[in-house]
Protein backbone atom coordinates (compact mmCIF):
# COMPACT_ATOMS: atom_id res chain seq x y z
CA UNK A 1 0.00 0.00 0.00
CA UNK A 2 2.86 2.29 0.46
CA UNK A 3 4.02 2.13 -2.80
CA UNK A 4 0.25 2.71 -4.21
CA UNK A 5 0.84 5.73 -1.98
CA UNK A 6 3.65 7.03 -3.52
CA UNK A 7 2.11 6.29 -7.16
CA UNK A 8 -0.65 8.28 -6.27
CA UNK A 9 1.36 11.08 -4.44
CA UNK A 10 3.32 11.40 -7.71
CA UNK A 11 0.17 11.37 -10.40
CA UNK A 12 -1.75 14.73 -8.28
CA UNK A 13 1.40 16.46 -7.75
CA UNK A 14 2.17 16.08 -11.78
CA UNK A 15 -1.31 16.56 -12.28
CA UNK A 16 -1.20 19.99 -10.26
CA UNK A 17 1.84 21.19 -12.49
CA UNK A 18 0.05 20.71 -16.00
CA UNK A 19 -2.82 22.49 -14.51
CA UNK A 20 -0.35 25.08 -14.49
CA UNK A 21 0.72 25.16 -17.92
CA UNK A 22 0.44 27.42 -20.75
CA UNK A 23 0.05 26.44 -24.72
CA UNK A 24 3.44 26.79 -25.33
CA UNK A 25 4.47 24.76 -22.66
CA UNK A 26 2.50 21.81 -23.80
CA UNK A 27 4.23 21.66 -26.65
CA UNK A 28 7.79 21.89 -25.35
CA UNK A 29 9.72 19.43 -26.86
CA UNK A 30 10.42 16.53 -23.67
CA UNK A 31 13.49 14.69 -23.03
CA UNK A 32 12.12 12.30 -24.41
CA UNK A 33 13.35 12.03 -28.21
CA UNK A 34 10.50 12.77 -30.73
CA UNK A 35 7.76 14.05 -28.15
CA UNK A 36 6.57 16.98 -26.94
CA UNK A 37 5.17 17.57 -23.19
CA UNK A 38 1.48 16.88 -24.59
CA UNK A 39 2.88 13.49 -26.58
CA UNK A 40 4.52 12.45 -22.65
CA UNK A 41 0.91 13.17 -20.84
CA UNK A 42 -0.50 10.99 -23.19
CA UNK A 43 1.67 8.47 -22.82
CA UNK A 44 1.54 8.72 -19.22
CA UNK A 45 -2.29 7.86 -19.44
CA UNK A 46 -2.22 5.08 -21.76
CA UNK A 47 -2.78 2.70 -18.73
CA UNK A 48 -6.14 4.31 -17.90
CA UNK A 49 -7.42 4.90 -21.09
CA UNK A 50 -7.00 1.32 -22.77
CA UNK A 51 -7.78 -2.44 -21.36
CA UNK A 52 -4.66 -4.67 -20.92
CA UNK A 53 -6.32 -6.95 -23.43
CA UNK A 54 -6.39 -3.50 -25.78
CA UNK A 55 -2.97 -3.05 -25.07
CA UNK A 56 -2.20 -6.49 -26.19
CA UNK A 57 -3.84 -6.48 -29.13
CA UNK A 58 -1.87 -3.02 -30.74
CA UNK A 59 1.23 -4.64 -29.14
CA UNK A 60 1.07 -7.34 -31.26
CA UNK A 61 -0.25 -5.74 -33.99
CA UNK A 62 2.69 -3.21 -33.74
CA UNK A 63 5.01 -6.55 -34.10
CA UNK A 64 5.66 -6.82 -30.10
CA UNK A 65 7.48 -3.55 -30.80
CA UNK A 66 6.79 -1.57 -27.53
CA UNK A 67 8.36 1.51 -27.97
CA UNK A 68 6.47 1.65 -31.74
CA UNK A 69 2.96 0.99 -29.76
CA UNK A 70 3.63 3.26 -27.49
CA UNK A 71 4.74 6.17 -29.82
CA UNK A 72 1.61 5.18 -32.20
CA UNK A 73 -0.82 5.80 -29.21
CA UNK A 74 0.79 8.53 -28.06
CA UNK A 75 0.56 10.46 -30.97
CA UNK A 76 -3.26 9.49 -31.83
CA UNK A 77 -4.22 10.55 -27.73
CA UNK A 78 -2.10 13.89 -27.92
CA UNK A 79 -5.30 15.34 -29.87
CA UNK A 80 -7.12 15.12 -26.22
CA UNK A 81 -7.66 18.52 -24.67
CA UNK A 82 -4.94 19.67 -22.04
CA UNK A 83 -8.53 19.73 -19.54
CA UNK A 84 -9.15 15.95 -20.40
CA UNK A 85 -5.28 14.65 -19.96
CA UNK A 86 -4.94 16.17 -17.14
CA UNK A 87 -7.78 14.93 -15.76
CA UNK A 88 -7.84 11.34 -16.93
CA UNK A 89 -4.10 11.52 -14.30
CA UNK A 90 -6.05 12.99 -11.49
CA UNK A 91 -9.07 10.93 -11.34
CA UNK A 92 -6.67 7.60 -11.77
CA UNK A 93 -4.26 8.71 -8.93
CA UNK A 94 -5.01 5.82 -7.18
CA UNK A 95 -5.44 3.31 -9.69
CA UNK A 96 -3.51 0.46 -9.04
CA UNK A 97 -2.62 -0.99 -12.82
CA UNK A 98 0.82 -2.85 -13.33
CA UNK A 99 2.17 -4.06 -16.46
CA UNK A 100 2.11 -7.61 -17.03
CA UNK A 101 4.66 -9.57 -14.13
CA UNK A 102 5.87 -6.25 -12.50
CA UNK A 103 4.71 -4.42 -9.18
CA UNK A 104 4.00 -1.09 -8.24
CA UNK A 105 7.65 -0.02 -8.63
CA UNK A 106 6.92 -0.05 -12.52
CA UNK A 107 4.35 2.41 -13.17
CA UNK A 108 6.01 4.40 -10.39
CA UNK A 109 8.92 4.20 -12.24
CA UNK A 110 7.89 5.25 -15.37
CA UNK A 111 5.96 7.97 -13.92
CA UNK A 112 8.85 9.45 -12.02
CA UNK A 113 10.65 9.07 -15.45
CA UNK A 114 8.37 10.81 -17.50
CA UNK A 115 8.16 13.45 -14.81
CA UNK A 116 11.53 14.69 -15.10
CA UNK A 117 10.87 14.66 -19.22
CA UNK A 118 8.59 17.30 -18.58
CA UNK A 119 9.75 19.09 -15.59
CA UNK A 120 13.38 19.59 -17.04
CA UNK A 121 13.53 21.30 -20.31
CA UNK A 122 10.47 23.63 -18.43
CA UNK A 123 12.23 24.45 -15.84
CA UNK A 124 9.82 23.41 -13.22
CA UNK A 125 9.76 21.13 -10.06
CA UNK A 126 7.32 18.43 -9.00
CA UNK A 127 8.54 17.11 -5.65
CA UNK A 128 8.80 13.27 -4.29
CA UNK A 129 9.95 11.95 -1.51
CA UNK A 130 13.18 10.74 -0.53
CA UNK A 131 11.64 7.22 -0.54
CA UNK A 132 10.14 7.48 -3.79
CA UNK A 133 13.43 8.86 -5.19
CA UNK A 134 15.36 5.38 -3.53
CA UNK A 135 12.55 2.98 -5.03
CA UNK A 136 13.13 4.73 -8.40
CA UNK A 137 16.97 4.47 -8.37
CA UNK A 138 17.08 0.57 -7.13
CA UNK A 139 14.40 -0.28 -9.95
CA UNK A 140 16.48 1.68 -12.53
CA UNK A 141 19.38 -0.07 -11.49
CA UNK A 142 18.00 -4.30 -12.10
CA UNK A 143 19.77 -6.23 -14.78
CA UNK A 144 16.77 -5.99 -16.68
CA UNK A 145 16.57 -2.22 -16.53
CA UNK A 146 20.37 -1.47 -17.28
CA UNK A 147 19.64 -3.42 -20.41
CA UNK A 148 16.42 -2.16 -21.55
CA UNK A 149 17.87 1.43 -21.21
CA UNK A 150 21.34 0.13 -22.33
CA UNK A 151 23.32 2.37 -19.71
CA UNK A 152 26.61 0.66 -18.88
CA UNK A 153 27.66 0.87 -15.17
CA UNK A 154 30.86 -1.31 -15.23
CA UNK A 155 33.23 -0.27 -13.31
CA UNK A 156 31.10 2.53 -11.78
CA UNK A 157 29.84 3.05 -8.18
CA UNK A 158 26.55 5.83 -8.36
CA UNK A 159 26.15 8.36 -5.71
CA UNK A 160 23.38 10.66 -4.68
CA UNK A 161 23.90 13.72 -3.29
CA UNK A 162 20.94 14.90 -1.96
CA UNK A 163 19.20 11.38 -0.51
CA UNK A 164 20.99 8.28 0.83
CA UNK A 165 21.70 5.93 -1.76
CA UNK A 166 24.27 4.38 -3.65
CA UNK A 167 24.46 1.68 -6.13
CA UNK A 168 27.53 -0.58 -7.80
CA UNK A 169 30.95 -0.82 -7.91
CA UNK A 170 34.14 0.67 -9.14
CA UNK A 171 34.96 4.55 -9.10
CA UNK A 172 32.37 6.94 -7.84
CA UNK A 173 30.24 9.04 -10.05
CA UNK A 174 27.80 11.55 -7.65
CA UNK A 175 24.71 13.42 -9.02
CA UNK A 176 21.73 14.85 -7.71
CA UNK A 177 18.61 11.74 -7.40
CA UNK A 178 17.00 13.59 -10.61
CA UNK A 179 19.98 13.28 -12.69
CA UNK A 180 21.00 9.72 -12.06
CA UNK A 181 17.33 8.94 -12.65
CA UNK A 182 17.96 10.64 -15.74
CA UNK A 183 21.12 8.85 -16.89
CA UNK A 184 19.81 5.60 -15.77
CA UNK A 185 16.85 5.97 -18.07
CA UNK A 186 19.44 6.34 -21.10
CA UNK A 187 18.77 10.66 -21.48
CA UNK A 188 21.93 13.01 -22.34
CA UNK A 189 23.00 14.93 -18.95
CA UNK A 190 25.54 17.52 -18.75
CA UNK A 191 28.88 16.33 -17.73
CA UNK A 192 28.86 19.28 -15.78
CA UNK A 193 25.72 17.99 -13.68
CA UNK A 194 28.41 15.10 -12.67
CA UNK A 195 30.82 14.79 -10.41
CA UNK A 196 33.70 12.16 -9.58
CA UNK A 197 36.80 10.82 -11.86
CA UNK A 198 34.98 8.70 -14.23
CA UNK A 199 32.04 11.31 -14.19
CA UNK A 200 32.63 12.15 -17.79
CA UNK A 201 33.28 8.70 -18.66
CA UNK A 202 29.77 8.06 -17.87
CA UNK A 203 28.30 11.04 -19.53
CA UNK A 204 30.36 9.96 -22.89
CA UNK A 205 28.56 6.61 -22.53
CA UNK A 206 24.77 7.79 -22.51
CA UNK A 207 25.60 10.16 -25.18
CA UNK A 208 26.76 7.46 -27.65
CA UNK A 209 24.32 5.35 -27.02
CA UNK A 210 21.49 8.18 -27.96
Amino acid sequence: MELLSQLSAQRLALADQLERLTADQWATPSLAAGWTVRHVVAHVVMPFRYSKAKIASKYLLNGCDFNRMADQIARADSTLSTAQLTETLRCNADNPFTPPGAGLEAPLTDLVMHTLDISRPLGIHVGRSADTSRVVLDSLTTTQSLKFFGVDLTDIRLNATDIDWTSGVGRDVFASSDDLILILGGRQVAATSLSGVTATNLANRIAARS
